[in-house]
């Protein structure tokens, strides 16, 4: 045939030939190479977040049409606690693909409440793991398990340990409200008290050549002296002192009211901080030194008369809550029972706008202007568990608060969470009612502001 290539070739491709010359010395294109990565790490930016956009839609949609298993006849309700208690629901987002759900206080609390009415749960057993509890939710819960209680139900509660992850004087003091305190026979009992710790950094900071400077207003407005300060001030060391006392006051009275103790013996245990189980229990701090299927099988045994019977179940908090009520029970039987409520959280620190975790202005305004638009809405429930933050976005909040009492005649009540600061005082001081626990911390009324100075470092 006339025209073919030589061997290695093609009508349509020509094996590189040296002696032509087809093979040249590769150079390096670093701009084009530079737009190739950025290309291809948007790709796979762009492929995750479709990926991760897609299985929710497949997850979302496989929790909407399936519906949760009927609950039994007999139960015993479970709570667990490992993660702490939220305050309120947080979005998951695009790289959450699946997030682990989490009880809000309230879901906590209108559980044990609608428990108490439920003649299927014959009792309550919260099985504390690990993870930390606010003061005031278990202020909150420990109140809520009363109410139970006086239902006729009993409710339990079972620990590996007092003394592993988490452990300590607050997990006690839910515990000793229950009418029954179980622990794994190796476990230990930590009791030992409260403390607080302040870093001070201005010296470390000053070694690397950078400087706080910052400005309050009034003395007590302390937030920045981790930055200003080698030294607490005397009016930090005073506040802290009174905050150490007042917790110290309320633990020991609940302690001593459930337990049935003296205030010396109390104190005495938390000097000692550690107490083994058999200590713990001959001095009448825990009630019974066993394993968790042995309270479950006992649990049985009481209600059906079978040790063994699985008709009685173990029902999670988690699966109960999505199938009461809660609204039956967030009011007595007064007045406010006909009357419908919206809620509203400022839960974080207060931003214009903001990001998971962070309470935004923005979104927190559109929800009480729309709560107070609605004519079917009574009362408009603000919950704050805030540090503060913006004052900007704090008169945002404070302002619609106001319109929503003035231009719509809505009723507002502030209810206080853990911390209700700075802006988290400001945003409630218009509402109609403020309710806070024993253990709120409030107040931390002024401002500071300001920078770090870092020349020296610079020149460093």
């Amino acid at each position: 045939m006339p025209n073919m290539p030589k061997s290695g070739g093609s009508l349509f491709y020509r094996t590189p030939d040296p002696e032509r010359g087809d093979i040249q010395k590769k150079r390096w294109n670093i701009p084009a190479m530079i737009l190739k990565i950025i290309k291809r790490t948007c790709m796979v930016v762009g492929a995750l977040v479709l990926t991760s956009a897609l299985i929710s839609v497949i997850l979302v949609s496989s929790a909407m049409n399936s519906s949760a298993p009927p609950l039994p006849d007999q139960m015993v309700l479970v709570l667990p606690l490992e993660e702490g208690i939220a305050e309120k629901v947080e979005a998951a987002g695009f790289t959450d693909l699946f997030p682990q759900e989490q009880l809000t206080v309230r879901q906590v609390i209108d559980s044990f409440s609608a428990a108490a009415r439920d003649d299927r749960v014959k009792a309550i057993v919260v099985n504390y793991k690990a993870g930390g509890l606010s003061l005031n939710h278990i202020e909150e819960v420990r109140d809520a398990v009363k109410r139970f209680q006086m239902s006729g139900k009993k409710a339990y509660f079972y620990t590996t340990s007092f003394a592993d992850a988490g452990g300590g004087i607050g997990p006690y003091y839910l515990a000793s409200a229950f009418d029954e305190v179980w622990m794994q026979p190796v476990g230990l009992l930590s009791i030992s008290g409260f403390g607080v710790e302040v870093p001070l950094l201005k010296n470390t900071l000053e070694k690397i050549g950078v400087r706080g400077q910052f400005l309050q207003r009034e003395e007590y407005k302390s937030a920045m002296e981790t930055f200003t300060d080698s030294e607490l001030t005397r009016e930090s060391r005073q506040t802290l002192r009174d905050i150490m006392k007042t917790y110290a006051e309320l633990v020991m009275d609940g302690i001593v009211s459930d337990r049935e103790k003296s205030r010396s013996d109390i104190a005495a245990y938390m000097d000692k901080a550690l107490l083994d189980g058999e200590t713990a229990l001959s001095e009448g701090l825990i009630d019974r030194l066993d394993y968790g299927d042995v309270l479950v099988s006992e649990l049985r045994e009481g209600i059906s008369g079978d040790p063994d019977d699985e008709s009685v179940e173990l029902v999670s908090f988690s699966h109960y809550a999505g199938t009461h009520d809660g609204s039956k029970s967030i009011l007595s039987k007064d007045k406010l029972e006909r009357q419908k409520i919206a809620m509203v959280y400022v839960a974080g620190t207060i931003m214009p706008s903001g990001a998971a975790g962070t309470a935004s202005a923005e979104d927190i305004v559109s929800g009480i202007r729309d709560a107070a638009e609605r004519d079917d809405i009574d009362v408009i429930l603000v919950r704050v568990d805030s540090p503060g933050g913006s004052p900007t976005a704090s008169e945002s909040i404070r302002r619609a608060i106001v319109q929503a009492q003035d231009k719509h005649n809505k009723r507002v009540i502030v209810s206080m969470g853990n911390l209700a600061a700075s802006g988290g005082y400001w945003v409630s001081t218009d509402a109609d009612l403020i309710f806070a626990s024993p253990s709120t911390l409030t107040g931390s009324i002024g401002v500071v502001m300001g920078k770090f100075e870092a020349s020296e470092l610079w020149k460093k």
